[in-house]
This record gives C-alpha cells, structure tokens and sequence, in this order.
C-alpha cells in the first residue's frame, strides 16, 4: 500500500513520468491485477523515449496475454 501512494504520488505530481508508470503496472502485476498493470504497462511503454524502460514493460505485457 505504501508503494502505490508513492507511485500515485509522483504520478499526481507528473502524469507522465515513464518510471511511476511502469513501476506501478509491476506492482499491480505482483499482486494480480492485471487490467491496472497492463494500463500502466501500457503508459510507461508509450511514454519511454530512450527505450530502457520500454522494453521492460513491453516483456511484462507479453506475460499478461
């Protein structure tokens, strides 16, 4: 529940902070909640420039299909 505070935190303060995003997905993923992950997943993949985080998420969003 903390992590996600501060993850919704950083979100409130910069929507569209590719890390927070992709952060977060990972969470919800660990916990199962899988149509919040695969949003969020979604987000940071779009958002991501330099494509580190891209591919990460893109590897998460493989596992949810």
């Amino acid at each position: 529940a903390e992590a996600q505070r501060a993850f919704l935190g950083s979100l409130a303060l910069d929507p569209d902070l590719p890390s927070a995003h992709y952060h977060l997905g990972s969470m919800y993923l660990s916990i199962g909640q899988q149509d919040r992950a695969r949003e969020h997943l979604q987000r940071a993949s779009d958002l991501d420039t330099n494509g580190f985080l891209r591919r990460r998420a893109e590897l998460l969003l493989l596992e949810l299909e």
